[in-house]
């Protein structure tokens, strides 16, 4: 039998929609409650190492889980000047501030065994959160 997908999609009479934080269990995602010294970039990679063995976490390097807890943690802390560097990166500052990331900021960190892809303004935010750290650790 020849399958087409050309019609509509007609899903079984049992399934259910998630929304994206019901995949995150699924997809054995975590959240990080948030601690001032994540928002050093010594902290967050004390953070990120210590997660990644007791989670046994190897689909992301230590360097981008610290990138992501210091991105989080330093925009939640440091907001304003958060935006600064990321205008200095060539980032948009009212992109950010008006990105689904800013507003996901008051659940915490959230984290999972991968990259983060989703795009804010077209580039994957794990670009945002790589190029904000190591312009960080030049600097603090």
């Amino acid at each position: 039998m020849e399958m087409s997908y050309a019609g509509a999609l007609v899903m079984p009479k049992s399934y259910a929609l998630m929304t994206e934080e019901e995949m995150q269990y699924l997809e054995g995602g975590k959240n990080i409650s948030y601690n001032l010294a994540y928002a050093t970039t010594a902290g967050a990679m004390g953070k990120a190492i210590s997660y990644k063995i007791s989670n046994k976490w190897w689909k992301i390097s230590s360097y981008d889980l610290a990138a992501e807890i210091f991105f989080h943690a330093y925009a939640y802390y440091y907001g304003s000047a958060l935006l600064g560097i990321c205008s200095m990166l060539g980032y948009s500052a009212s992109s950010i501030r008006n990105s689904n990331f800013w507003s996901s900021l008051k659940d915490g960190i959230g984290v999972k065994n991968g990259l983060d892809t989703k795009k804010e303004f077209g580039v994957p935010r794990y670009v945002i959160f790589r190029a904000v750290y190591s312009y960080a650790r030049g600097v603090m």
